[in-house]
């Protein structure tokens, strides 16, 4: 059976991981600036984030670049995460 999650540990580069991975999810409640987002949309990453205050909104230009969900919103970020995949 392949193993549908990897939890690698510390890894000094993270880059090869989300070019293999299906989608990057960022279900934060609030963030700053979202380097990890800007990451994964370099790596050709799917992204679902969540619209919380100051960063997925405007890496994602709005939702143009990936779904964006209410904070706290499970059944709609279960679904931006089936809709990518």
């Amino acid at each position: 059976m392949r193993a549908l999650v990897d939890l690698p540990g510390f890894v000094d580069n993270v880059l090869p991981y989300m070019r293999r991975a299906a989608v990057f999810v960022h279900p934060s409640e609030r963030e700053g600036y979202g380097n990890v987002l800007a990451e994964a949309l370099l790596c050709g990453t799917p992204v679902v984030a969540t619209d919380c205050p100051t960063g997925p909104r405007e890496i994602l230009a709005g939702g143009r670049y990936g779904p964006l969900v209410p904070v706290g919103d499970v059944r709609a970020l279960r679904e931006a995460i089936a809709s990518v995949l």
